[in-house]
């Protein structure tokens, strides 16, 4: 048995991701396989599952609570007070508003950038995507570890 918090859960798909507590890439979870209540498919909510691996790599199974969302899990991951200007590549102007983000909110906003840019992309390839970009920003300083 595993432990570890949901990270994202996408109620129209019946999908979202845990985090394990020992690290490592997060595992897809499948609505069907959570067992306890339907309310607490919330992010931070702390999880207890097994695993097995699927067609696309690995995925949680007999997933359950071990205690409610954590309070404030559901909000978005915080921001700037304001969003850094856009040039017509579309990069961000960076006028002092860089800031250092925990890797949590770092793979928070990875995560919905994908789901929203390319929703065809698998949990698999999501998870890799996560993994790998989680990485560079460690290298970089860009999160707090």
């Amino acid at each position: 048995m595993m432990v570890g918090r949901l990270v994202r859960f996408d109620e129209a798909r019946g999908y979202g991701f845990i985090t394990p507590h020992t690290g490592g890439s997060d595992v897809f979870m499948h609505a069907n396989e959570f067992l306890s209540d339907k309310q607490f498919l919330k992010p931070g909510t702390l999880v207890e599952f097994d695993t097995a691996t699927g067609d696309r790599g690995l995925r949680a199974i007999a997933v359950r609570t071990i205690e409610g969302p954590v309070p404030n899990a559901g909000r978005a991951a915080p921001t700037p007070e304001k969003s850094p200007a856009r040039t017509r590549s579309g990069r961000a102007e960076h006028a002092g508003t860089e800031r250092t983000v925990t890797t949590f909110e770092f793979m928070h906003e990875v995560t919905e950038a994908i789901i929203e840019g390319a929703p065809t992309t698998t949990a698999q390839q999501i998870a890799q995507i996560r993994e790998c970009l989680g990485e560079v920003a460690r290298n970089h300083g860009w999160v707090l570890t």
